[in-house]
C-alpha cells in the first residue's frame, strides 16, 4: 500500500487536508481515506531554503557542484589502492639461473615465489633482482589530494588538513580570517533559517490562541559559531569600558552575564560583609 497527503487551499482561505491510499483494494488508484479542514489562513506546513536560489523551492544544496568531484576522488583513491595491491610484493627476476619449481602432483611443475617463500638457487653465478614498480604512487596520491582540496573549496569549507599543524598558534582573529567563507555561508543560513523559525513561532502562538502583538514571535539570536578566547574577549571589554565606549551592564551582557542577577548577588554579599564587619567591631569592643 502507498499513502499520500494533499493540502489544498479553499476559496474561503482555509485549507483542506486529504489523506489518500493506493493498493489493490482501491483498484490501484488513489482514493480518499480521510480529510480534515485546516481553518487558518496559513498552511499547516512551512518551509525554508538551505541557500538562496530564486529558481528552486529548497535553495542550493551544500553539495551543489561537488558530486562529480566526489566520484573523481573515489576513483583516484581506488587507483591508489590498486597500485598498492599490485606493488605490495615486488616481483623478483633471475639472470643466469632458474628459480626452483614445485611439483603440482599431476606430473607438472609450477613456480612458487610468494613473499613468504625462501629461494634456493643451485647456480652460484646467477643474479637475482627485483622489478621496480612502474605505477607512480606519489603522483596518484597527490592527484587525489588535489581533488579533495577542490571539493572543500567549492563547498566553501576549510580543509582541516591545511590547518592541523597551525591550530595551536591561531588567534581568534586568525580563525575568523581562515573561516571567513564558512562564516559567510553560516550567516546566510542563519538569515534563512531565522525567518523560518520566526514563522513557526508565530504560527504556534496563533494555534495556541494568541493574536496580534501577543503572537509576536520575538527574535532569533544565534551564538558565535567559533570558539572564543575568554582572555581576549575580557581584555577587549575591559579596554572599551576604560575608554568610556561601553557601560558595565553592556560589558556584562557581552560576557553572557545576567546583569540584574549579579547586581542582586553583589548587593547581598556587600550586606553580609557589612554585617560581618559590624559583628567583628562589636566583639572587639566587648573584649571578645
Amino acid at each position: 500500500s502507498a499513502f499520500r497527503e494533499l493540502t489544498e487551499k479553499q476559496d474561503g482561505g482555509s485549507w483542506l487536508i486529504r489523506v489518500q491510499k493506493l493498493d489493490k483494494a482501491t483498484g490501484n488508484k488513489w482514493a480518499d481515506t480521510s480529510e480534515m479542514l485546516w481553518d487558518y489562513e496559513f498552511a499547516p506546513i512551512t518551509h525554508g531554503k538551505n541557500l538562496p536560489n530564486a529558481g528552486n523551492l529548497y535553495g542550493y544544496s551544500d553539495i551543489e557542484g561537488i558530486i562529480d568531484l566526489q566520484d573523481k576522488y573515489n576513483e583516484a583513491q581506488s587507483n591508489v589502492n590498486k597500485i598498492l595491491s599490485l606493488q605490495a610484493w615486488a616481483q623478483k627476476y633471475i639472470i643466469g639461473g632458474k628459480f626452483p619449481r614445485t611439483k603440482d602432483g599431476a606430473g607438472g611443475e609450477y613456480l612458487d615465489v610468494g613473499p613468504d617463500k625462501a629461494l634456493e638457487i643451485s647456480n652460484e653465478n646467477a643474479k637475482i633482482g627485483v622489478l621496480q614498480p612502474s605505477g607512480d604512487l606519489a603522483s596518484s596520491r597527490q592527484f587525489a589530494n588535489d581533488i579533495r582540496r577542490d571539493i572543500f573549496d567549492i563547498a566553501g569549507c576549510v580543509d582541516s588538513e591545511t590547518v592541523k599543524d597551525k591550530v595551536g598558534a591561531l588567534t581568534n582573529f586568525g580563525l575568523r580570517v581562515l573561516f571567513k567563507n564558512e562564516l559567510a555561508k553560516n550567516a546566510t543560513k542563519q538569515l534563512l533559517y531565522g525567518d523560518l523559525l520566526l514563522n513557526v513561532n508565530n504560527r504556534l502562538l496563533k494555534l495556541s490562541g494568541f493574536d496580534g502583538a501577543d503572537a509576536d514571535p520575538g527574535k532569533v539570536v544565534f551564538g558565535d559559531p567559533l570558539p572564543v578566547d575568554d582572555r581576549e574577549e575580557i581584555a577587549t571589554v575591559k579596554e572599551e569600558i576604560a575608554l568610556g565606549l561601553l557601560s558595565l551592564e553592556t560589558g556584562a551582557k557581552r560576557r553572557n552575564i545576567d546583569w540584574e542577577i549579579e547586581q542582586e548577588r553583589k548587593a547581598k554579599e556587600k550586606a553580609e560583609s557589612a554585617t560581618l564587619g559590624g559583628d567583628m567591631i562589636r566583639n572587639f569592643l566587648a573584649g571578645k
